[in-house]
């Protein structure tokens, strides 16, 4: 089943060319690297939230959750910007092909703005997961991926 998941996906890009499913690997590789901070501070939300509930202190708490929200925020715009007007020269530390490198550069600018609230979602949900809250985070996660990703990909394909 996986197989056949997988090569959907594979399958549907390879077909659109070399150079988009080029682009595609290069702009995962690029992705990748900036979820880290959105998870950094999820993890740090969790722990500092349930810590904070433990010890009876639910404002802290509080506290705690959107202030690692706000530096997601101001990390997530830092590097929308960044991908607005740097994304060809990031695409050109993965490829020397021009035509992958501005693809690249274009879908990085889509993405871009949607780079701030990726690292939110991360952190929203784990403060709740701090405080034993796991099903927010299921079902904000699930919601995000159906309709973000796969309905907003088969009205755009």
């Amino acid at each position: 089943m996986s197989r056949i998941l997988i090569w959907g996906k594979f399958g549907f890009l390879s077909s659109l060319g070399t150079t988009v499913f080029a682009a595609h690997q290069v702009r995962m590789n690029i992705l990748s690297l900036t979820f880290m901070p959105g998870q950094a501070l999820a993890t740090a939300a969790t722990t500092l939230v349930g810590k904070s509930l433990g010890r009876e202190y639910p404002e802290e708490a509080e506290r705690c959750a959107f202030t690692s929200r706000n530096m997601g925020l101001v990390i997530g715009g830092f590097m929308a910007l960044i991908f607005l007007f740097f994304g060809k020269y990031l695409a050109m530390l993965y490829t020397d092909d021009m035509s992958v490198a501005g693809l690249t550069a274009t879908v990085l600018k889509i993405y871009a703005f949607a780079q701030p609230f990726q690292s939110t979602q991360f952190i929203l949900a784990g403060g709740p997961r701090g405080a034993g809250d796991t099903r927010y985070s299921l079902y904000s996660t699930a919601a995000g991926m159906w309709i973000g990703r796969v309905l907003l990909g088969w009205l755009f394909r």
